[in-house]
């Protein structure tokens, strides 16, 4: 009568055991430092550069010679992104091991100009009359000055996020923009969503 008491019992010791023992072999996944150097197109060094990381740590800010450093961030796969205004960010993937530094080095190229390159395509294809002039902008959104064009819609350094880049990709819900005409090129596009991951700079 008393037999399958103890064999419960015994039974439940073992698999105590057993838990005691995998959770004494685990081990802390530890920390480890990043660190690397940011230039533009032609290897110069870039002073000023926002440096973050995903998943999030610091963001770090390169000095004079270009040098950024992370340390004690945790063990982990990460996304690193170089962002100042002017140029396109960019981003790299590093690995951080236990004890060890990872060396990730980042070339930002320099973003379209918004006067020369940027308000000409808005000119000849959304500030028509009726669309997005200064005197009757459709959606309320002008699209003839840097102040109107980055009013709204417009997130600094994420083209992808923006809804402006979004209604010229065909990417949001509602008609491509421009509406009733052809889609911007691609090149045009892609020099739209360029400027939005160069901070939207008044250039």
């Amino acid at each position: 009568m008393r037999t399958a008491p103890l064999v419960l019992f015994f039974a439940f010791l073992a698999v105590m055991g057993g838990c005691a023992k995998e959770e004494n072999t685990l081990q802390p996944r530890g920390s480890g430092s990043l660190s690397g150097k940011v230039t533009d197109g032609s290897s110069n060094a870039l002073s000023g550069v926002a440096v973050d990381t995903l998943p999030a740590t610091t963001t770090q800010t390169t000095d004079a010679s270009g040098n950024y450093s992370f340390s004690g961030i945790g063990v982990a796969n990460y996304t690193v992104t170089a962002k100042k205004s002017g140029f396109v960010k960019a981003s790299v993937a590093a690995t951080v091991e236990n004890g060890k530094t990872t060396t990730v080095n980042i070339s930002v190229s320099a973003g379209p100009s918004y006067a020369s390159a940027i308000q000409p395509i808005f000119n000849a294809n959304c500030t028509a009359s009726g669309c997005h002039s200064a005197s009757a902008p459709g959606g309320n959104y002008s699209l003839t000055t840097y102040a109107g064009t980055t009013a709204k819609d417009v997130i600094a350094f994420d083209g992808d996020g923006s809804l402006l880049y979004k209604r010229i990709a065909g990417t949001s819900a509602g008609a491509q923009m421009p509406s009733g005409s052809l889609p911007l090129s691609a090149s045009d596009q892609q020099k739209i969503k360029d400027w939005i991951n160069s901070g939207i700079p008044n250039n």
